[in-house]
């Protein structure tokens, strides 16, 4: 959940390197605690992270355009929600804070898979989740996050990528393979 600041605005989240998180063996288990600027700029420390797709009855995924003030993928379409697990924080816990944070509203998640993810600046272990989108909730993108969102389906999956509109190339295989799978099995 955001915090206020004293003019009563949410306080901006989005680049956050003070924040601290643990950091992890090749095995992931816990070694140590480092701030989320080390972790985002030492591929050499691991760390944990989450990944969530949400879907609808149509089964159709909510992905999001993060916002440009990220410093990493500014402007690049991922899964639903994405972010660093807090330290002490299990990934389950995480995930719900997330998707709160993210989009504004909790659901039923189920883990799906861990993946070890290597970027240039920094390597994670991702705990990816599923679940379905409330029918009765609104979706509050935070403008710090997200700059837009939308459902899609395979077809105007494809329409963005002939658009040549920028994906993770992470989120991008996990969201075609959510597409293409049996919902919610996935």
């Amino acid at each position: 959940m955001q915090s206020e600041n004293s003019a009563g605005m949410a306080a901006d989240k989005t680049n956050t390197p003070e924040e601290i998180v643990d950091v992890v063996d090749e095995n992931d288990r816990v070694i140590g605690q480092a701030t989320k600027g080390e972790v985002n700029s030492n591929p050499k420390i691991i760390h944990r992270e989450i990944g969530i797709l949400i879907y609808n009855e149509q089964g159709k995924v909510y992905i999001q355009q993060r916002s440009m003030k990220k410093r990493m993928l500014p402007g690049f379409w991922i899964e639903s929600v994405a972010g660093h697990i807090p330290t002490g924080m299990d990934p389950a816990e995480g995930a719900h804070k997330e998707l709160i944070e993210e989009l504004g509203f909790d659901t039923e998640l189920q883990f799906r898979k861990k993946t070890l993810i290597s970027y240039p600046t920094e390597t994670f272990f991702e705990y990816l989740y599923s679940g379905k989108f409330p029918s009765n909730q609104n979706i509050k993108l935070d403008p710090n996050e997200a700059q837009q969102g939308r459902f899609v389906g395979k077809k105007e999956l494809e329409e963005m990528l002939m658009a040549e509109e920028m994906f993770d190339e992470y989120s991008l295989a996990d969201i075609k393979e959510f597409l293409n799978s049996n919902i919610p099995a996935f």
